[in-house]
């Protein structure tokens, strides 16, 4: 009888080791998944701001976004002389998609004093795409104390901030509008890297330097590619027709 109430109570020992280690199992896989739902995505959509000596970044949901979508960046706030009004970095998922990759970047400041502000706009694993052109467009205004130097990137080792390939370049100037296009066959996946600098002068509190600009890129959906192959093609056979 002895001998079984022992056998009992090793039994009983057991049981309890083996709760404590399922316990402690799902305590440690809990504390994972909570770490994984507050912490950023590696292939997160990201910016920074920069005036050379201090740096603000935003991360998508995450550091400094005052949005709830995924894929898109608000920012208000300020850096030196520079006042944000909004930026605002849109991507893939609600811009474009990894198939039909798209970045939108646009910015309404104010400055009290002269200096040069950097907004860098970035993102990871578009792809794949096949052969095509990359189109770039832009707009910008100033109050006539601004210079706008405005860059995008690809680059095929998907590095986040890459410029190993520019896909546009405008400016310096103080007013720029237009697009460029440049064919492209990227390697999959790739990223995506939109560049601003803003320099303003003869700025001052009393007569602040103030602008916005407005800077898209992306690669046409075939969808649409097709759309105005058609038009081309019903355009050339309606002039033929009338001849």
């Amino acid at each position: 009888m002895k001998k079984n109430f022992l056998n009992k109570l090793n039994l009983k020992k057991k049981e309890v080791k083996t709760m404590k280690r399922l316990s402690g199992i799902m305590i440690g896989a809990f504390v994972m998944c909570l770490f994984l739902a507050i912490a950023p995505s590696a292939h997160a959509l990201k910016m920074d701001i920069t005036d050379g000596t201090n740096t603000i970044n935003i991360e998508d949901n995450f550091l400094n976004d005052s949005s709830s979508d995924a894929g898109r960046l608000v920012y208000t706030g300020d850096l030196g002389v520079f006042s944000f009004v909004l930026d605002l970095a849109e991507t893939k998922p609600v811009l474009g998609s990894n198939l039909s990759p798209q970045m939108h970047l646009t910015s309404s400041y104010n400055s009290t004093g002269n200096g040069t502000i950097t907004i860098r706009v970035t993102d990871t694993g578009y792809g794949p795409v096949s052969a095509g052109s990359f189109i770039t467009s832009l707009g910008s205004s100033s109050n006539g104390k601004a210079i706008y130097d405005l860059q995008t990137y690809l680059d095929n080792s998907n590095a986040e901030f890459g410029t190993a390939t520019m896909l546009a370049n405008y400016g310096p100037a103080s007013v720029i509008g237009g697009y460029q296009s440049t064919a492209i066959a990227p390697a999959s996946p790739f990223s995506i890297t939109t560049i601003a600098h803003i320099t303003t002068f003869n700025a001052s509190a009393s007569d602040k330097a103030s602008g916005s600009l407005d800077m898209n890129a992306k690669v046409p959906e075939p969808g649409t590619l097709l759309l105005l192959g058609s038009g081309l093609l019903g355009l050339m056979f309606h002039r033929r027709s009338r001849k």
